[in-house]
């Protein structure tokens, strides 16, 4: 049966695994300063990601495609249509490197308006590579997770100066390696080397706020 590797998630994950096919999440400890407590979060390694994403003819086709579209001039239709990607001193050195869209984000796990609401939130940090079309980059399979920490222990973090920034290292120096380093794929027998960096971080204004270090109350006052 062509299932039988499959039957059960243990199965299925040592058959990802033993294939290639499963980046699996890194644990990772924070000790807080303020509070005597140890929270972990889990981080999935962006360049093992990106590595496994770009092993697919189908997906380094649509790259070099969708680089090869001539822009209007007179149109803004993407992020590297803009002064912005113009003048950012990596794409203006490196224009065909990977473009990160990186978003944050907040969401209920259970009924928002139950009587658990809160209890069970949780924070993630996604993102998305730019360089592919724009059909495809709100496809959900296209769409990457990066960082996964219960919302309860994120507010701890921020409660806790130094802490919240340490949510951020594995990310930030994955970011500084495909920047300078970059990953390599091999395609049919070549190697050839990616380069990547951050194009732009999104997010609405708790979380917006909770990453610059802003308060997360919005009832009064400058609330930006």
């Amino acid at each position: 049966d062509a299932f039988d590797d499959c039957y059960s998630e243990d199965k299925l994950k040592g058959y990802l695994i033993s294939r290639n096919l499963l980046v699996e999440p890194e644990k990772i400890e924070i000790k807080t300063v303020k509070l005597p407590k140890v929270i972990n979060f889990r981080y999935i390694p962006i360049p093992s990601v990106l590595k496994l994403v770009l092993s697919k003819d189908e997906v380094r086709d649509n790259l070099e495609n969708t680089e090869n579209i001539m822009p209007n001039p007179e149109l803004l239709c993407d992020y590297k249509d803009g002064t912005v990607f113009k003048s950012h001193d990596f794409f203006s050195q490196h224009p065909k490197a990977l473009r990160l869209h990186i978003y944050a984000d907040e969401f209920e796990v259970c009924n928002p308006i139950g009587a658990k609401r809160g209890k069970h939130k949780v924070f993630a940090v996604y993102y998305t590579i730019g360089n592919l079309h724009a059909k495809y980059r709100s496809q959900l399979k296209f769409i990457h997770l990066a960082i996964l920490i219960r919302y309860p222990d994120m507010v701890c973090l921020q409660a806790d100066d130094h802490s919240c920034k340490e949510l951020y290292i594995p990310l930030i120096n994955d970011l500084k390696a495909l920047s300078t380093q970059g990953i390599t794929v091999s395609l049919h027998g070549k190697e050839e080397t990616y380069l990547a960096a951050l194009a732009t971080f999104s997010g609405d204004n708790l979380s917006a706020h909770g990453i610059a270090g802003f308060q997360t109350f919005f009832n009064c006052h400058r609330i930006c």
